[in-house]
């Protein structure tokens, strides 16, 4: 009998449950005895465990570093040779940048748009910023947006928002304040973490936001000496102020430079109307660096050659912003007289100023002079050598007479925060005028002044608080006249 040989049929490999044809179920988790329920949607509890797992750990590392980070920086800070004998390093930290950041500073053509108008606005007065550099950190598609260069550019589209804006400007100015705190701590100093301290406190003296704008100025100055930029003015290329000059280029030693004069800058400013209150910075020596001319420093075409001292800065051409760091040299003496007349310990004889007095005005008048020069030959905004009450009732005669072209000058922002503090001190002067001056002259340039001072206030919200001193101290005034 013979059976036919018939190919054998390969079987898989199966659980009992499969050959009779029985649904089988396996656990899902390790340790698990029973087994899982069947269920055809997707598992989220598990999903969300994982993510949860993930987050953890990812939280865990995360606070690790930052503490790495806190003990480094501390050594840092208490025991600099040390940290630089043992050729130790800050960590590195990559943190997240926050959404509602994202949020408000757009895509890269809207922060573009909002530096280019920035700069067109604090060119011809704080020109602390190397534009082409941080449209290249901006703009570049290959790196991520470091959190101090997107804090910048916040503190710039708030310095951007009119007047009018009240509440994004009150919204923007809290979520700077906040992640400024965050950057400050978290990231490590650098250059643009106090560029934008310095424009949070050109914000917050423009809009009058008091003593807050006092505060950011002090933080500002000492978060500047703690990398010790105090000292870049010392020597041309920076090399007194540690490490913060190793491997900079001249490009960056010129930028810090500016930073730290603007910080000397609003320093005295903040104090102006009230000079008996402690500056958080030394004056500038007479033998310290000034900025180079602006021209050459927009275009990056500058070097350490074009630096030049203080004492030297009386046949040179520097530029504007140059002038007024030098001015700033000569307000700090005028302002530490103010101090001392202001203090009862000493009586000054207002007939017969003492010779450090009379030396000042002849500097200030050596000043002015060599400003002439500088604006004949290259053709630079400035006013003729006579008194200041006398030059702002001329600006503002010109303006009214030149219409709403040259007033548009003024609304759209091209104004300075210092003239906003040039007039208020103007008007202060000639409300203590009507005994020397005929009333009618007196009343002339109050009114022309108050009519400048109204068309500033469109830009700085400060003109309105100015205005209501200038009433009360009016009204105090009249009040002493009448007594008397």
């Amino acid at each position: 009998m013979s059976t036919s040989l018939q190919p054998t049929g390969r079987f898989r490999v199966s659980c009992f449950h499969c050959r009779d044809n029985l649904e089988c179920r396996y656990p899902q988790r390790r340790g698990q005895k029973a087994a899982s329920p069947i269920d055809d949607a997707p598992n989220t509890d598990d999903a969300a465990a994982r993510r949860n797992s993930h987050n953890s750990y990812h939280d865990t590392i995360q606070s690790e570093k930052a503490e790495e980070l806190r003990i480094a920086r501390a050594i840092h800070f208490l025991a600099p040779a040390l940290f630089r004998d043992l050729h130790l390093q800050l960590p590195r930290m990559e943190w997240d940048m926050p959404a509602e950041i994202e949020v408000q500073l757009g895509g890269r053509q809207q922060m573009q748009d909002t530096t280019k108008e920035f700069l067109l606005l604090t060119k011809s007065w704080m020109p602390i910023i190397n534009g082409k550099r941080h449209l290249a950190a901006v703009l570049n598609p290959l790196a991520p947006l470091r959190r101090p260069t997107a804090l910048l550019a916040l503190c710039m589209k708030l310095c951007c928002l009119s007047v009018d804006e009240t509440k994004e400007k009150r919204v923007l100015y809290d979520l700077v304040k906040k992640f400024y705190a965050q950057v400050e701590v978290q990231e490590d100093s650098c250059v643009q973490v106090m560029q934008a301290a310095v424009f949070i406190a050109v914000f917050e003296m423009g809009d009058a936001i008091f003593p807050a704008a006092y505060l950011t100025v002090g933080a500002l100055a000492r978060y500047g000496m703690a990398m010790g930029m105090d000292k870049i003015n010392q020597d041309a290329l920076g090399k007194n102020c540690g490490t913060v000059a190793i491997g900079a280029s001249w490009a960056d030693i010129e930028e810090m430079r500016r930073v730290w004069w603007g910080t000397l800058i609003l320093d005295r400013l903040v104090n102006m109307s009230q000079p008996s209150r402690g500056l958080s910075t030394a004056d500038p020596s007479f033998e310290d660096f000034l900025p180079v001319d602006d021209e050459v420093f927009h275009n990056q075409s500058s070097s350490p050659e074009c630096a030049t001292r203080i004492s030297e800065g009386f046949t040179f051409k520097m530029g504007s912003f140059a002038r007024l760091c030098q001015a700033t040299h000569l307000i700090s003496k005028s302002l530490a007289f103010c101090r001392v007349a202001s203090d009862g310990s000493e009586t000054v004889s207002q007939n017969s100023p003492p010779e450090e007095v009379r030396q000042l005005c002849r500097t200030l008048e050596s000043l002015v002079r060599v400003n002439e020069l500088e604006v004949t030959s290259r053709q630079l905004a400035f006013c003729k050598t006579i008194s200041a009450l006398e030059t702002l009732d001329r600006i503002s005669t010109t303006l009214r007479e030149g219409g709403y072209d040259l007033w548009q000058h003024l609304e759209d922002g091209r104004c300075s925060l210092f003239l906003v503090e040039l007039v208020y001190q103007g008007m202060l002067v000639l409300l203590r005028m009507g005994e020397v001056w005929l009333a009618d002259d007196v009343q002339s340039k109050k009114d022309s002044l108050g009519w400048l001072l109204s068309h500033v206030g469109k830009r700085w919200p400060l003109v309105a608080v100015y205005k209501r001193i200038l009433e009360a101290r009016e009204s105090m005034l009249a009040v002493e006249d009448a007594l008397t």
